[in-house]
C-alpha cells in the first residue's frame, strides 16, 4: 500500500518499476495501488539502463494533490551544467510510452 498522509501537497512519491519487458504486470500492480491511495496523478517513466535486465527500465510517480504538468521541464532546457545525453527532450519523451504499456494501464 503507499500511503499519502505524510506527505504534503505537491509531495511526489517515485518508485523504481522494473522492466517493462519483463515486469509488466508489477508496473501495473504498482499503479493500481497508487491510484487505490488517490493521488492525483500517476506517470510511468522509462529509461534505458543497461546494466540492468533487459536494458529498459521504469520509475513510477505518484503526485498527491496536483498534476505533473510540465514538471522540471523548464529546468531541463535551463540546467546550469553540462550533460552528453540528458536534455529538453529526453526529459519530456521519458514519459511517452508504448502502445503496449499504454494498453497495460
Amino acid at each position: 500500500m503507499v500511503l499519502t498522509g505524510y506527505m504534503r501537497e505537491g509531495g511526489i512519491v517515485v518508485a523504481q518499476s522494473e522492466s517493462p519487458l519483463l515486469e509488466l504486470q508489477t508496473i501495473t500492480d504498482l499503479r493500481t495501488e497508487m491510484q487505490k491511495a488517490d493521488y492525483a496523478e500517476i506517470q510511468t517513466i522509462q529509461f534505458p539502463v543497461t546494466t540492468y535486465p533487459s536494458g529498459w527500465w521504469t520509475a513510477t510517480m505518484a503526485r498527491k494533490g496536483q498534476k505533473f504538468g510540465d514538471f522540471r521541464e523548464q529546468m531541463s532546457r535551463h540546467k546550469p551544467f553540462g550533460t552528453k545525453y540528458y536534455n529538453a527532450d529526453i526529459h519530456k519523451a521519458c514519459s511517452a510510452l508504448p502502445q503496449f504499456m499504454q494498453d497495460a494501464f
